[in-house]
Formats: structure tokens, C-alpha cells, sequence
């Protein structure tokens, strides 16, 4: 309880003028190295919704629409990410011998393919952070291509498998390219950065002691 006000009074106004300021620093980038976003968004942007800062980019996103008819500075590289983490919850399902994370790493993965992370970045990638790690290599290279290349949303929806009709258009190929690109490298990077699986039975013994006390 004593976390919430924190979080409404302190945390929350603080998040919103760091987002202000990056959307700024984005949008200037955007004007001079167009590709780098793409890029940026890829690797950080998984950072940027842990403390909600993504959500000051909707606006430069929204007025790209408006005034463009397409997108190209938020969606892709979030597109990249998306996949990214999606991939690493998968690497890591195959990776582990623990049922229950077993479980909980192909469900997740799927999700997080779909576009919703939240179950695999938190449930998964950060618990055992090497993942994290690749999510982050692998969602930039990604981003870096889709940059390049130029993808473009034509539509506002979290990016992922299940959000594919918005990049329907003249980059649609390049963004099939910057999913493949993503799963693939960040896969692969989770499996060769390994599983530390002590962190898996600490976590379970912390939960067995909670649930022993209850």
C-alpha cells in the first residue's frame, strides 16, 4: 500500500517528463538519422515500457499518421522487440528442465509473438536476465534492418504475429524479414548465453517458503 502514492506522486510524473524528453531526442534523431530509431527501439524499447515511458511516444506516432499516412519511427523497432522477447521465452522453455517453466515459457513466448510482453519480459527474460540480454542484441539488429529498409505501420496496434495486417504495404516483405531476423539471432543468442537454472530454484523456494508461512 505504502508503494502506490509513491508511485502516483513520484514515480509516475518523473517517468512521463523522462518519456517527454526521449520522444524529443527520437523525433530529432528521426530528422537527421532516420534509420537509428528503428534501431534504438529494437534494443531499448523493452526498457521504456518497464517504466512506462512508451506511452510518450503514441503522440509523435499518432501525428506521423496524420500527417504521413504511415509510421515509421515507433512500430517497427517495437516490432523487432516484440519478437525478440517472444523468442528468447521460447529459447528458454526448450533450454530448462523445469516443468512449470516449461509451461510458462511457450505460453508466454506465443504471447509475446502475438505482441503482448508483458508475461514473457517479466515472467521469463528478466527473471533469468541473460535472455533479457539477447532480447535487447537481437531486437536492435532487427530494428537496425528495419530501419535500413525503412518499414513502415500503416496502422496503430501492438506490433506482433497477430498485428501483421497494419505493415501490409511496399515494405511488407522487409518487415517479414525483420520478424525472422529477430526470432532467429535472439533465439540463438539465448541458447548459446545458456540458462542459469539456480535462479529458477531460488525463485521456487522463495514462493514454497511464502506459501508455508500462509
Amino acid at each position: 500500500r505504502s508503494v502506490a502514492p509513491v508511485t502516483l506522486i513520484i514515480l509516475g510524473p518523473i517517468g512521463t517528463i523522462i518519456g517527454d524528453y526521449v520522444a524529443q531526442g527520437i523525433v530529432f534523431l528521426n530528422d537527421h538519422v532516420s534509420f537509428l530509431i528503428p534501431t534504438l527501439m529494437g534494443a531499448f524499447s523493452p526498457l521504456l515500457v518497464m517504466f512506462g515511458m512508451h506511452y510518450s511516444l503514441f503522440p509523435v506516432a499518432l501525428s506521423a499518421f496524420a500527417t504521413l499516412g504511415y509510421e515509421v519511427i515507433l512500430l517497427p523497432g517495437m516490432l523487432a522487440a516484440n519478437i525478440a522477447q517472444g523468442a528468447a521465452a521460447l529459447a528458454v522453455s526448450m533450454k530448462v528442465k523445469d516443468q512449470d517453466v516449461k509451461s510458462l515459457g511457450r505460453s508466454a513466448g506465443l504471447t509475446a509473438l502475438m505482441g503482448i510482453t508483458e508475461p514473457a519480459m517479466y515472467g521469463i527474460n528478466l527473471r533469468y536476465k541473460r535472455p533479457f540480454l539477447a532480447v535487447m542484441i537481437g531486437g536492435g539488429v532487427a530494428g537496425l534492418f528495419a530501419g535500413i529498409t525503412k518499414v513502415k505501420a500503416y496502422g496503430f496496434a501492438s506490433p506482433g504475429l497477430a498485428s501483421l495486417p497494419i505493415f501490409i504495404g511496399d515494405t511488407f516483405v522487409y518487415s517479414l524479414i525483420t520478424i525472422a531476423i529477430s526470432f532467429i539471432l535472439t533465439f540463438a543468442l539465448t541458447w548459446s548465453f545458456g540458462i542459469d537454472e539456480s535462479i529458477g530454484e531460488e525463485t521456487k523456494k522463495k514462493r514454497n517458503k511464502s506459501l508455508a508461512k500462509q
